[in-house]
This record gives C-alpha cells, sequence and structure tokens, in this order.
C-alpha cells in the first residue's frame, strides 16, 4: 500500500457507517457525503501527524 493512499477494505458494520454518514464525513452542499469512511480515517491521521511534520517527531 502506498502511504499516501488511503485503503478501501475498512470493515464497519452498517450502524457505524450510518453514524459516520451523518456526524463525521465531509458532505457536499446538498448534505451528500463527498468521501468514504476510509477516506475520513485517512484525514484524521494525517491531521493528527501534521505536528510531527511541523515541529519534528518527540
Amino acid at each position: 500500500m502506498n502511504p499516501s493512499t488511503p485503503r478501501d477494505d475498512v470493515r464497519l458494520s452498517p450502524n457505524a457507517i450510518t453514524v459516520l454518514e451523518k456526524r463525521y464525513l465531509i458532505k457536499d452542499e446538498q448534505g451528500q457525503p463527498v468521501e468514504g469512511p476510509a477516506d475520513l480515517f485517512w484525514r484524521v491521521a494525517r491531521t493528527i501527524a501534521e505536528p510531527d511534520r511541523t515541529y519534528g517527531a518527540s
């Protein structure tokens, strides 16, 4: 797997997908999700890792 590419094989229950769609996935102007769960997890991981890139890993 290329570290800059999110994986597509995230396994989640139907309820987990519903929660992600309603609360956490980025949505367009019509309220439709424009990313999938794997994209969300990758986005969060990048955001968490950003201080290491800016200030160096501790």
